[in-house]
């Protein structure tokens, strides 16, 4: 970890959808994308049925290509998660800047393209 730096990203831990252990996995997925994450509290109420998993980029400027293009796997992994524990998966990963405006939404890869 960079305790030197400043965290990547906020993550939205809302505790209907995602409990400690949850988050926990979500962090170990971004860890691997180099992407330092904490929780942060819902902006706004989701239903499991079709929820998204809410990313606030902290730093300054867009995403690296390289953390962009590895978006999907890490949605598809964090999903896969999910529904091991039986749990509602996020539907996509949105990732906004630090006023709230969308950067990028992304979707999960296709198993068959894995």
């Amino acid at each position: 970890m960079r305790h030197w730096q400043m965290i990547d990203a906020l993550v939205e831990q809302d505790p209907d959808l995602m409990d400690d252990e949850d988050f926990k996995a979500v962090v170990a997925v971004f860890d691997r994308l180099d992407v330092e994450v904490r929780s942060t509290p819902p902006r706004r109420e989701q239903t499991a049925a079709a929820w998204r998993l809410e990313l606030h980029w902290q730093q300054k400027g867009l995403l690296s290509e390289d953390t962009e293009a590895a978006l999907p796997t890490a949605l598809t992994d964090i999903r896969e998660y999910f529904e091991l524990r039986g749990r509602a998966a996020p539907a996509s990963l949105e990732v906004l800047d630090r006023r709230g405006a969308r950067m990028l939404l992304v979707d999960p890869v296709d198993p068959a393209d894995r």
